[in-house]
């Protein structure tokens, strides 16, 4: 079934401003990541035209086959699980990684940026939910060891965090995990004063509510916008 962009837009914005005047919140403060994954470049487009200048994807594969190597209108972003074996392939057409989850691929990312003379934005992904089948940093020694080494580093440059609630988790599971989340960031600033913690980035089409009041300042939202994947 064909989805009306434009009016599934008007309606989220609705949603996240009246989240954010129940919360205290500046809707200004939060991004909103439109998420396309499985959707074509016409939705994209469309999603763009009515506002939107930013864009999640999870695929590799997705990303090289409808993202122009240049698109001045928006920026993309990597969001789902990076294997290292495609990060080469992906770099030149996105603007930020997301989901930096291992000192490894980190270490990946930087040596592919450099190689094309691109700097580019990371995200360290924390594993908020312990859960040992979801990716993202869970062991706060190797968390560390990336800070300490992306400090030296030309080719990328840390903007924060991201993270991902339980899926079809009961409420006190989905604030559980936002707040080690926010416990997590803070124990990290604490140690580290200078860090730039500009992104927390939580929140998804059925919790991005709960995520408003908890701090985030990016939404990362599909469904609401697009629609069912295709």
């Amino acid at each position: 079934m064909s989805v009306d962009i434009r009016d599934s837009l008007e309606k989220l914005e609705g949603r996240i401003c009246a989240a954010c005047s129940e919360f205290g919140r500046r809707r200004s403060d939060i991004v909103l990541c439109a998420v396309s994954k499985t959707h074509p470049l016409v939705d994209i487009e469309s999603a763009v035209e009515n506002g939107a200048s930013c864009i999640g994807e999870n695929y590799v594969s997705e990303i090289l086959g409808k993202i122009p190597l240049s698109h001045p209108a928006y920026k993309v972003r990597m969001i789902g699980h990076l294997q290292t074996n495609k990060v080469r392939k992906v770099i030149p057409y996105v603007d930020s990684i997301d989901s930096v989850d291992s000192l490894h691929l980190l270490t990946k990312v930087c040596d592919a940026a450099a190689s094309v003379g691109k700097r580019i934005e990371v995200l360290f992904e924390i594993n908020s939910s312990m859960d040992a089948n979801k990716t993202g940093f869970r062991d706060l020694d190797e968390l560390r060891r990336s800070l300490d080494f992306i400090m030296g580093s030309d080719a990328v440059f840390f903007n924060g965090f991201m993270t991902m609630g339980p899926v079809g988790g009961e409420e006190a599971r989905i604030r559980a995990a936002f707040d080690f989340f926010n416990e997590t960031i803070g124990r990290i600033e604490n140690e580290y004063p200078d860090l730039p913690v500009g992104i927390r980035s939580f929140g998804m089409t059925d919790d991005f509510r709960i995520a408003i009041e908890k701090g985030s300042n990016m939404l990362r939202i599909g469904r609401a916008i697009f629609g069912e994947r295709s």
